[in-house]
C-alpha cells in the first residue's frame, strides 16, 4: 500500500468534524472527495487507513472522532409562542410562530415554550433589544 499523506489525513479529519458540526451526520465519501480534491476511491482508502491508525473511527458508513462524539445530537422541539412585553404590559394573542430545537443535554426533556422579550425597560441594565 502506498504511503498516505498525513497532511491530507488532517484535512479530511478537519472537514469531517466541520461537516458534522453543521449537519449532525457524517459526510459521504463523495462529499469528502469533492471537498479535498481527491477521487471517491482515494477518500475511502484514506478513511480506512485513518481508522486503522486510530485517527478516526470508520465502519464503512459512519465516521466519528473525539470531537464529533462531543457534539450533542439529541434535541427537543420547543414552540416559540410570541413576545412578552418588558416594561409596559400589553396583551397579545398566543400563537405558535415557529418551533426551535434546543439541546436536550442543556434543557432536558419535557414540555417547554419560548417567549421573545420586547421592550426597553432593561436598557439601563445593559440589556438592549
Amino acid at each position: 500500500m502506498r504511503h498516505k499523506s498525513t497532511e491530507l489525513m488532517g484535512t479530511i479529519k478537519a472537514f469531517v468534524e466541520e461537516y458534522y458540526k453543521n449537519y449532525r451526520h457524517s459526510p459521504s465519501t463523495t462529499q469528502i472527495a469533492d471537498a479535498v480534491g481527491i477521487s471517491r476511491g482515494t477518500a475511502y482508502k484514506y478513511l480506512v487507513a485513518m481508522n486503522e491508525n486510530g485517527m478516526i473511527r470508520y465502519d464503512g458508513q459512519q465516521i466519528s472522532t473525539e470531537q464529533t462524539e462531543k457534539v450533542q445530537t439529541e434535541f427537543t422541539s420547543v414552540a416559540l409562542l410570541g413576545a412578552v412585553s418588558c416594561g409596559v404590559p400589553t396583551l397579545e394573542e398566543e400563537y405558535i410562530e415557529e418551533y426551535v430545537s434546543l439541546p436536550a443535554s442543556m434543557f432536558g426533556k419535557g414540555t417547554f415554550f419560548l417567549l421573545k422579550a420586547k421592550g426597553e425597560s432593561m436598557i439601563e441594565a445593559g440589556i438592549s433589544p
